[in-house]
């Protein structure tokens, strides 16, 4: 009996033994883990700020710039849906090498006739594509009619066109 009670106080040991020496030998481990994580995370934090160039940045500034909204762009599937009774939609392309002749049409109508209102579509945007096509309808009074063919004036009155024009000289003609 007494060497079943050695036995039995020599595994406990064992086991005691074991345990603290697995405790040792964890904490080292858990400080060198917790110091790699803690590595990579300032690793990516300054990747970040490099790659998105913000170090030197203000972010107050956002906060100091105006913010416009303008009215005059709409989408050609808006034409004929506006609030007014009396408006003008020219639908153009934006990026076009003209364009600055009808944007400076425009102004000049704009200066002569301040109350009336003017609309303008880019006709290089993909969602305003959907309406150009080879051959125009100039009867179009509702927006499932409406087919363009280039650069394009339209005056709209009570929800009905009133008048239709294409071509730049006849732009600015209708707008003089």
């Amino acid at each position: 009996m007494a060497n079943r009670e050695t036995r039995r106080r020599e595994k406990h040991k064992d086991t005691t033994k074991n345990i603290t020496s697995m405790g040792e030998e964890s904490l080292p481990n858990a400080i060198k883990t917790s110091i790699i994580v803690a590595g990579v995370f300032i690793i990516f934090y300054i990747l970040t700020i490099v790659i998105t160039n913000n170090i030197n940045k203000n972010v107050d500034n956002n906060y100091n710039q105006e913010v416009t909204i303008q009215y005059e762009e709409i989408l050609a599937s808006e034409t004929f849906s506006m609030n007014y009774n009396d408006y003008y939609v020219l639908f153009y392309d934006f990026d076009d090498h003209l364009a600055f002749i009808y944007t400076n049409t425009l102004s000049k109508f704009k200066e002569l006739y301040p109350n009336t209102k003017v609309y303008t579509v880019d006709l290089h945007k993909g969602i305003n594509a959907a309406y150009m096509d080879e051959i125009s309808n100039s009867k179009a009074n509702k927006i499932d009619d409406l087919k363009l063919t280039g650069p394009t004036l339209i005056k709209i009155k009570g929800k009905q066109t009133v008048l239709y024009v294409e071509g730049i000289d006849a732009i600015k003609d209708a707008l003089k």
